[in-house]
């Protein structure tokens, strides 16, 4: 027997006009009542968007999926994206 899967995941991002610097990502994916959320701090943005989707997202959304949880925010300690991968003295 053959049967038909399927799932819609919600993304937003709140970040300043310019888009240097962000503030929350939000990912869920159940709409059916009231969604049980879960918090996750970070220290700086990750590279995803609302499409694109970096190592760190994949693996904070497939753990917060395996704990029961219906989404996550994704807040951050630092909101600068793109900080250069080594300080320039």
């Amino acid at each position: 027997m053959v049967k038909e899967l399927s799932a819609s995941m919600t993304t937003k991002v709140i970040e300043e006009d310019s888009g240097t610097h962000r503030y929350v990502l939000e990912r869920s994916w159940n709409k059916k009542g009231k969604a049980k959320m879960a918090t996750v701090i970070t220290l700086y943005p990750s590279t995803s968007e609302l499409i694109l989707t970096d190592t760190t997202t994949m693996l904070i959304t497939n753990n917060i999926y395996k704990l029961g949880y219906d989404g996550f925010f994704s807040v951050n300690l630092y909101s600068k994206v793109n900080l250069p991968v080594s300080p320039s003295y």
